[in-house]
């Protein structure tokens, strides 16, 4: 397990969601999503040069999240409106995350949605394999 990829999707996390000087906490913490007391580490939430990371919340993360983590994966909610819980995250390629974002249209539920993008591909490779007479 790549340990530092690991940490830099948690301090990242928490960023998103608490730091209002991040640039894409409208996105997040903005819109009140949040991460699980189990994750949080209220020390994360002061300033850095006054405080040293407290480890309790990181390392439940790691317990939860780290067993399924490649560093070629990307965090993902299931539930875009859902907080950062072990039961609403999981690891996904960058292509799945694209599908799973508010405003795409999601038909469907939970990681077996389809978007209409995703759709629309399928859609597209079908008439393709039509025309040069690959019944799929």
């Amino acid at each position: 397990m790549n340990l530092k990829s690991l940490k830099s999707r948690y301090h990242s996390m928490i960023q998103r969601c608490y730091n209002p000087k991040n640039p894409g906490y409208h996105y997040w913490g903005g819109r009140g999503i949040k991460v699980c007391e189990r994750w949080l580490d209220r020390a994360n939430l002061i300033p850095k040069g006054q405080r040293g990371y407290a480890r309790a919340g990181l390392q439940n993360f790691i317990d939860d999240m780290g067993p399924s983590f490649d560093p070629v994966l990307e965090l993902d909610r299931t539930d875009n409106d859902g907080d950062y819980t072990p039961d609403n995250c999981g690891w996904v390629t960058e292509r799945e995350q694209m599908l799973n974002r508010r405003g795409n249209g999601c038909l469907g539920h939970k990681r077996s949605m389809e978007s209409r993008a995703k759709q629309s591909k399928t859609i597209k490779d079908k008439r393709e394999a039509h025309l040069i007479g690959d019944n799929r």
